[in-house]
């Protein structure tokens, strides 16, 4: 009674079946476990009906724990789905989230265990059939007997059946209810999938664009020798902060790319001594800051040249050697490099790096390793919590896995192995850059003036010869009386978008040199890239460096 009615919100009617069903629980020392959950669950009911969400939760959570030990999967769709509700009029969307997909996990194991006991009921019911057959033989060949108990035979078949065809009409209710339930909560995850990609994609556009002005002029102010030390000053603290920013935002995007498996391989030749080497360089200037020593460990005899996805391995690296940094004070960082094994042409090796900072509680160990979650919860100046989330992704998808040891007050080590394909003669013969002397025709589309400024600075610099185009449509009207080595493209443009001028160019040009760059996500605009004929893809904002590479790798 209790039930039906919370069913129809008549919460206070329920409140006295609640405390007699309690009482006779009690009283009577019953201890079946279905009848506990079914009491806690209208419980937490009346409890989130009377707004005492905290309260609910208690009683929803002894439901589940009894569930669980129980396999009572409805009791635990239900209270998943009792708790997404309290937890969405609580504002507190992540937990909702985590009460959706456990309600999921649990749905889906209740329609494996529904497909077996549907098998069993239709067992039961052929058996039934031939119980039926039995019984009008017994009855046949009881003719003669009196008629009391022909009728307390009739009562018992027509209760039997009517007790088989409720089941059955109440598990077909059961079955259809649950599929809706099913149905509604998978369009509501796709909606905020989404939503969280639509979100994303704009912070990508609105933040990189914007960014790529103030990250562009600070370096060309930087590199000015008239500027006073104290505005040289003021400079580098700018430069750092959009470097700061610009950081952030690539993590973000990163993770964002990371769970919708959308990060691409992207293999190069490297030469391992110098690629561990220069990022340690880079790092020693911080290292120094905080009185630590940063020391490379590497035998002179790993001197293959390796085919592998640099930018990865130098992501993993860094972050590991920065958190080092970050949380080590006067001591020492030590970066070591072995080989485990080799087999054919792949050196398996050992990346490990170790510090003598503050540590982390083994309660930890799993926590870190999670987005946004950091050891040090109340300190929110140590970084976004994305880092090793990054680094862990990045591991595995290199074939290898991230282990750490570490303890409180006793630094950390953090190791994995992963394999490395030597790069053979041909694949080096095929990726050898040629580098130019003489100066490149490069053209740049693009509508926003500060770019266009920035951009045409950095490509003179270089030393080659920058041409601005305004749009897409104006591009292709430049292409058809002049001639260039390389085309930078950005996406959205009036008149005509990146796309468009692409696939229009590369119809009379095809051997033209087109790389889009764009403050949009990679993964968002890869495949309409390539469809059009595109070379490649970079995101803004760049520096002098990364276009003097694009440059290299698209001109050959």
């Amino acid at each position: 009674m209790a039930g039906l009615f919370l069913d129809f919100n008549k919460t206070d009617d329920a409140l006295p079946y609640l405390e007699s069903a309690t009482k006779t629980l009690t009283d009577n020392d019953i201890d079946d476990p279905v009848y506990i959950a079914t009491l806690y669950y209208l419980e937490g009911l009346y409890n989130k009906q009377k707004l005492e969400f905290d309260t609910a939760n208690t009683y929803l959570e002894k439901v589940i724990q009894i569930a669980k030990k129980e396999d009572l999967y409805p009791e635990l769709i239900d209270s998943y789905n009792l708790q997404y509700e309290i937890f969405e009029a609580q504002n507190n969307y992540t937990a909702a989230i985590e009460a959706l997909k456990n309600k999921q996990f649990y749905k889906d194991l209740s329609f494996n265990t529904e497909k077996r006991l549907k098998l069993e009921d239709l067992n039961a019911q052929f058996k039934f059939s031939e119980y039926q057959k039995e019984i009008t033989q017994a009855q046949l060949e009881t003719e003669t007997s009196n008629s009391r108990n022909n009728i307390i035979t009739a009562i018992v078949v027509s209760f039997v059946l009517f007790f088989l065809l409720m089941l059955f009409l109440v598990h077909s209710f059961k079955d259809k209810q649950r599929r809706k339930d099913l149905e509604a909560v998978r369009s509501k995850t796709e909606h905020l999938t989404n939503l969280k990609s639509e979100l994303l994609s704009n912070i990508s556009h609105e933040l990189r664009t914007p960014l790529y002005g103030v990250m562009g002029i600070t370096s060309m102010l930087a590199d000015d020798k008239t500027l006073g030390v104290e505005h040289k000053n003021l400079i580098n603290s700018l430069q750092f902060s959009g470097n700061r920013l610009h950081e952030l935002v690539n993590k973000i995007l990163r993770i964002t790319e990371i769970e919708s498996d959308r990060v691409a391989e992207k293999k190069t030749i490297i030469n391992l001594q110098v690629l561990i080497s220069d990022l340690i360089n880079s790092l020693n200037y911080s290292a120094k800051e905080k009185d630590n020593e940063l020391v490379l460990n590497m035998p002179a005899a790993i001197d293959n040249l390796y085919y592998l996805d640099s930018l990865k391995l130098t992501e993993i690296l860094d972050n590991l050697i920065s958190n080092a940094i970050k949380f080590t004070n006067q001591g020492r960082i030590d970066v070591s490099v072995a080989l485990v094994n080799t087999d054919s042409d792949i050196d398996y090796l050992e990346f490990k790096v170790e510090d003598t900072g503050i540590g982390i509680a083994n309660e930890n160990h799993t926590l870190i390793f999670e987005n946004f979650k950091q050891a040090i919860e109340e300190n929110t100046s140590f970084g976004s919590g994305l880092g090793l989330s990054i680094v862990k992704s990045h591991v595995e998808t290199l074939g290898g896995k991230i282990k750490l040891d570490s303890a409180l007050g006793l630094g950390s080590v953090f190791s994995f192995v992963i394999p490395c394909e030597i790069a053979t003669p041909d694949v080096i013969a095929k990726s050898t850059l040629h580098n130019r002397k003489k100066p490149l025709k490069v053209l740049v589309v693009e509508d926003n003036k500060i770019n266009q400024m920035i951009t045409n600075k950095l490509i003179v610099s270089i030393g080659h010869i920058c041409t601005i185009s305004h749009n897409g449509l104006e591009a292709v009207e430049r292409c058809k009386t002049d001639d260039f080595d390389l085309i930078l493209m950005d996406i959205n443009m009036p008149l005509m978008n990146g796309f468009e001028a692409s696939k229009t160019i590369k119809s009379f040009k095809p051997d033209c040199n087109i790389v889009a760059l764009t403050a949009l996500e990679i993964s968002e605009v890869k495949e309409q890239c390539m469809a059009v004929g595109m070379n490649g893809i970079v995101n803004k904002p760049i520096g002098k460096a990364q276009l003097k590479d694009i440059i290299q790798m698209n001109v050959a």
